[in-house]
């Protein structure tokens, strides 16, 4: 409390694993009757954990109870932000996985595809959005240019082929 340093020589035990030096651990605050009398085992949070452990004389500096929560506070910050950064992300990311089409099918990706054969001179009718017959016809034409499988459905290959 006065801000001298003290210097405790003092014997450290050496185990083999985390979880022998952790059963360790609560072995020796369960033999010695002083950390249940501080309140060590009825703690209902870190800190208050830390300061049972403080008051019962478990560490010698006078502010252990402090720097232990500083660093649970900074551990739980940092996997914070990695968990926000992270789900943010992977939520940026995340697209969800190119639909199979094929005859019947509406929407913009397949206006997309419909573009993009009209695009390479194949007649695929209207660029409307609906998969028919005329572009399934230019699917299976493109297919066949380029060694695929020509079944007139575009799936990933097909896709990629195309570069969409």
């Amino acid at each position: 409390a006065d801000g001298s340093v003290y210097y405790v020589d003092a014997a450290f035990r050496d185990y083999s694993t985390y979880a022998e030096s952790v059963a360790d651990h609560f072995a020796f605050l369960k033999r010695n009757h002083r950390y249940a009398d501080a309140g060590v085992f009825t703690a209902h949070s870190d800190r208050g954990y830390f300061e049972a452990l403080q008051r019962a004389g478990y560490a010698t500096d006078v502010a252990y109870a402090d720097k232990l929560m500083a660093m649970v506070d900074s551990v739980r910050r940092f996997t914070s932000s990695m968990v926000a950064s992270t789900t943010a992300e992977a939520v940026a990311q995340a697209k969800p996985a190119p639909r199979l089409l094929l005859v019947g099918m509406r929407g913009p990706d397949v206006e997309l595809v419909q573009s993009a054969l009209k695009t390479l001179g194949l007649n695929v009718g209207t660029v409307d959005g609906d998969f028919g017959p005329r572009t399934r016809a230019a699917v299976a034409a493109y297919q066949l240019a380029k060694g695929l499988e020509a079944d007139g459905i575009v799936g990933d290959k097909t896709r990629t082929a195309l570069g969409l």
